[in-house]
């Protein structure tokens, strides 16, 4: 199993535990405990999409077909005539998780790391 297949069962598993609710919890993980961990096990998409935005087009049309499904598992349950706002949404909360576990990482300050995660749960 891919790390963004990995991800995208992580965001399932979030949705039958929590429901409706799941977004919050998973930031909560997202912005702590991938915040915090080895590089070695951080979220893929903090970690690799860098290197994929370097990359040639065969590996980012790659990155962008999975990257795409796990779009539309985030948004599993919205209904049709509010999927265009859902996923929209669902840009703006990966790319705030993604961006604030990037520049929390990034600090030396400890204290300054944790209120970007806050900022950002």
């Amino acid at each position: 199993m891919s790390d963004l297949n990995k991800l995208e069962a992580g965001i399932a598993d979030f949705q039958n535990e929590y429901g409706q609710k799941w977004w919050p919890a998973f930031a909560q993980l997202y912005m702590n405990q991938k915040r915090t961990c080895d590089l070695t096990e951080s979220c893929v998409l903090q970690s690799l999409t860098p290197e994929v935005g370097r990359s040639d087009e065969a590996i980012r049309g790659l990155f962008e077909t999975e990257l795409l499904k796990i779009i539309e598992v985030a948004n599993k349950d919205t209904t049709k005539s509010v999927d265009q706002d859902a996923h929209e949404k669902t840009w703006v909360n990966l790319a705030m998780l993604i961006g604030g576990v990037t520049l929390a990482r990034a600090v030396k300050d400890e204290v300054l790391a944790d209120k970007i995660a806050q900022a950002i749960r």
